[in-house]
């Protein structure tokens, strides 16, 4: 499989490991990359539209230029489900904060990862470890 575009949606800035990792991968694949926020019931589109700025300047500065999708939807899952019909794989990723306790490891990961219409990759770093229950 030939992988030309990839969606990494984000609720946090991406750290200095995810976006190494996606440098790598684009560079070696010649992929594009988008972040894409969803802003509606978790957040509104001024934070989101910041929030892709400073992702997209954090993975220029290795040297990979990214889109930005701003989408507004109440229901995050449903707008990711949509926006993977686009791309070939979708990277998401472990945090510290909310994203992590509400989303990643809850049932709503299973569901982002069973409803994509592309392939999923998460990518956690050794650092990052989830909360306690």
């Amino acid at each position: 499989m030939d992988t030309e575009s990839i969606l990494v949606p984000v609720v946090a800035e991406p750290d200095e490991n995810r976006l190494g990792m996606l440098a790598i991968m684009s560079q070696r694949t010649e992929a594009s990359i988008t972040f894409a926020y969803v802003a509606g019931a978790e957040g509104s589109e001024q934070e989101g539209r910041d929030l892709l700025e400073r992702s997209a300047e954090g993975l220029a500065e290795h040297g990979v230029r990214a889109e930005t999708e701003l989408t507004t939807a109440e229901n995050a899952v449903d707008a990711l489900e949509e926006l993977s019909t686009d791309y070939d794989i979708m990277i998401i990723g472990t945090s510290r904060g909310w994203w992590l306790r509400k989303t990643l490891f809850g049932r709503k990961t299973d569901t982002i990862a069973n409803e994509a219409q592309c392939s999923v990759l998460m990518h956690k770093w050794q650092g990052e470890v989830p909360p306690e229950q």
